[in-house]
């Protein structure tokens, strides 16, 4: 499987198209407000693994690593779910099935620095973006 991330101000999947505002974002500046984003992502899943459930994460990490973790009591910036496809009629045997997803953050609170979110699907990362916090 492969696909792609972008990090953006809002989007929403509708009628399996994505729709995005503020698309592309690599760079947000540090204020006192949280941050709030929608990350959406398109799945490219093999035709061989159509009607097949699919476990998928998205992980905000620090730049070494290390899973980000918010709030009282702390929790780790991670959110998961299950897909699954089926095949749509008329389309040619063999070809990748594609699923648009949209992820919603609120309330996300990042010191200066850099940060990656990783989408994994059936524990193999497909995609990956890069973002930075730095000062106004």
């Amino acid at each position: 499987m492969h696909g792609f991330i972008l990090l953006c101000d809002y989007a929403e999947e509708v009628n399996g198209k994505l729709y995005i505002q503020g698309g592309g974002i690599s760079r947000v500046f540090k204020t006192p407000n949280p941050l709030d984003l929608s990350i959406a992502a398109k799945l490219f899943v093999p035709w061989n693994d159509a009607n097949h459930p699919q476990s998928l994460s998205l992980t905000l990490l620090t730049e070494d690593g290390q899973v980000v973790s918010q709030g009282e009591p702390s929790t780790e910036v991670s959110m998961g779910g299950q897909i699954e496809v089926g095949r749509p009629v008329g389309i040619r045997q063999g070809s990748d099935l594609d699923v648009p997803v949209v992820f919603r953050v609120r309330d996300l609170r990042l010191e200066v620095g850099r940060y990656r979110w990783e989408l994994i699907v059936n524990k193999e990362l497909v995609a990956d973006v890069t973002f930075d916090v730095v000062q106004p």
